[in-house]
């Protein structure tokens, strides 16, 4: 059994393991193993499948990409047993057809044909437990999807076949009025191409809805990443992103809405990450929707330090 699957396989028994310790609790000595078995029997099955097609023409190739594959996502969810909810998904990518494309990262300069970042892949997707015994609370470990805000910096890469996920543990409190607070310690990570990755990635996320449909968001994202990067060139890329965002749709009338963004975020070198770190991001859009309808416009900037350092979003 390889590696990747073993880690996935250790996950799951801790989540069960969880669960049959609960199991042993009992009222008035009385065995709760009905209860336990109604939870597991009683939930839900999580399905999907998403076929994709993607052609890509690329100057430099001597063949164009034909990407047909079909993406099979399916699992169960439990019902909740005293306060915690067990989750096991599975993926699986295959191809449809011919071979028409390349899937292979370190592969991509040599290939005769361009590179789709759909490979195959057979594996656990997410494997998690959620306890939500304490009020407006939510406590998560495990494998899991992560999507923060328009998911520039911290996101699943859900357009892929394979998305990205994220091993560790994250928190979401709604306690506060109108406020949602999130923070996570994530210690693995598998990318879009099934690579397995050690990272350590610290998130602090703050959303304060000031009005229904418009949000005041802060964030915080501590990555040490104490290795070199293609991208860079730096022997350690370990950095902190640190920003604020205002996002939202105002109404203007019974119809009519003002949509809006806001963004601005500077990234620093963290840790023993290399002090040419040094960039930051704006964000600004304007538009107007109209019942079901909308129109705007957005500009988007990645800075840099002088031609150093470009503003990197590797987990996006």
């Amino acid at each position: 059994m390889n590696s990747k699957k073993s880690r996935s396989i250790t996950i799951l028994s801790l989540v069960l393991a969880l669960l049959c310790g609960n199991a042993a609790w009992a009222g008035d000595g009385e065995s709760t193993t009905p209860e336990f078995d109604a939870a597991i029997a009683g939930g839900k099955l999580l399905l999907n499948v998403r076929p994709r097609y993607e052609f890509v023409d690329q100057d430099g190739k001597p063949e164009h990409a034909n990407a047909l594959t079909v993406r099979t996502l399916i699992g169960w969810e439990t019902k909740p047993f005293h306060g915690f909810t067990a989750t096991l998904q599975g993926i699986d990518v295959a191809r449809i057809g011919s071979q028409d494309y390349n899937d292979v990262q370190a592969t991509a300069g040599s290939s005769i044909y361009p590179l789709v970042a759909d490979p195959r892949n057979t594996d656990f997707n997410q494997v998690f437990l959620d306890y939500t015994g304490l009020p407006n609370t939510r406590f998560r470990l495990g494998k899991q999807s992560i999507k923060l805000d328009n998911v520039r910096f911290i996101g699943n890469v859900e357009f892929r076949q394979v998305m990205q996920v994220f091993t560790g543990a994250t928190l979401e409190n709604k306690s506060l009025p109108d406020t949602t607070l999130y923070a996570g310690h994530l210690t693995r990570l598998k990318t879009v191409f099934g690579d397995q990755q050690e990272i350590r990635l610290d998130i602090l996320h703050a959303a304060y809805e000031w009005k229904p449909g418009n949000n005041l968001v802060g964030y915080g994202y501590f990555h040490d990443s104490a290795k070199t990067a293609s991208a860079t060139g730096f022997a350690d890329n370990s950095n902190r992103i640190l920003g604020v965002r205002a996002n939202g749709a105002y109404p203007l009338g019974d119809e009519f809405k003002l949509l809006y963004t806001a963004e601005y975020a500077k990234q620093d070198h963290y840790a023993d990450g290399d002090a040419r770190i040094d960039a930051d991001y704006q964000h600004l859009g304007a538009g107007l929707g109209w019942t079901a309808f909308y129109a705007r416009m957005d500009y988007e900037l990645l800075g840099s330090n002088h031609g150093q350092y470009g503003f990197q979003t590797p987990l996006g």
